[in-house]
């Protein structure tokens, strides 16, 4: 079994399947309520997310061929989603979820079939500019990525939004209030897939660590860091890092949840120790709550306060 292509399908039928069990539980009510700014109705949305499966695996096995993608862009999508949304107003509930399941099913049987090197692929893509995108990168941005995408906007719309864990909630806000935002996801074996609040052609997917690292502190104005494994540990100790010995400038850094770190991570013991500086301490804050992170993000904005400058005494926001 391929590792790469088992868990691109995985993550495939895992959110066609959070797309069914949501949709077979609505109401009549809501399968015909449209979508804030999207204007079709859940219903409708639904049914698009299965008919588009087959679409979206033909453009990726070009890719896999070595082939380019051509004449399709964001005119011509936009064109067939119409056509779609007026030819299936009426379609049913059973008839949608039933086309649901064999679309997906069909789906991940063909990524389950693709080699390593078939994923490794690229050529170009007209949607795209035509850049040269690989075969793995069209299939999780548009196949696996959709129905996550499809289900938000419509949780959204019926005010049924999950409690999706920190990072969910941390671009949440945007979708709810029309605003964009950026994702940079990790392609991994396991456990990771894009977050489904992110601006759909604002999700872009890394395979390296180092590369997606890079492209968070190139924009970052401040970094948020909840509570984590060896990759968030990774990422965090970069980052302090670089901060210390000047690779990059100063920006607010906040760990949420003190317990959690103090108890992870004994940064009184490294200073005890002589593995780093007392100052070094200031080059984050322990918080609680958004608000009392934001609180603070203000004040160090409306300062321009730079702690870690070792012997300048400034002054704890």
């Amino acid at each position: 079994m391929n590792n790469r292509s088992e868990a691109l399908a995985a993550r495939l039928e895992a959110g066609a399947t959070a797309l069914a069990a949501f949709a077979a539980a609505l109401s009549e009510t809501e399968w015909q309520t449209r979508v804030p700014k999207d204007g079709r109705k859940v219903g409708v949305v639904v049914h698009h997310v299965a008919s588009v499966y087959p679409i979206e695996i033909h453009l990726a096995k070009l890719l896999a061929d070595g082939k380019p993608v051509t004449g399709v862009t964001w005119d011509v999508v936009a064109n067939m989603n119409s056509d779609h949304a007026k030819e299936s107003d009426s379609a049913t509930k059973e008839a949608t979820l039933a086309l649901l399941a064999a679309n997906s099913s069909a789906a991940a049987a063909a990524i389950r079939a693709l080699s390593d090197e078939e994923l490794d692929r690229a050529a170009p893509v007209s949607l795209n500019s035509d850049a040269p995108l690989t075969c793995q990168f069209l299939l999780e941005d548009h196949a696996v990525r959709h129905s996550y995408h499809h289900l938000a906007r419509i949780r959204a719309a019926l005010d049924r939004l999950p409690d999706a864990g920190g990072d969910s909630r941390s671009v949440r806000g945007a979708t709810d209030e029309g605003y964009d935002s950026i994702g940079l996801n990790i392609v991994l074996p396991f456990e990771q897939s894009p977050n489904p609040y992110v601006t759909p052609h604002l999700s872009f997917q890394f395979h390296y660590f180092a590369l997606r690292k890079m492209h968070f502190l190139l924009r970052a104005r401040a970094v948020a860091v909840f509570p984590g494994g060896f990759g968030t540990l990774d990422e965090m100790f970069e980052l302090l890092t670089l901060v210390q010995t000047g690779k990059m400038a100063q920006l607010p850094i906040f760990l949420f949840g003190a317990e959690f770190w103090r108890r992870v991570v004994d940064f009184e013991a490294l200073v005890e120790e002589g593995v780093i500086g007392e100052n070094d301490l200031n080059l984050f804050r322990l918080v609680e709550s958004a608000d009392e992170a934001w609180e603070k993000l203000q004040l160090y904005y409306a300062t321009r306060e730079r702690e870690h400058l070792h012997g300048d005494g400034a002054a704890s926001p």
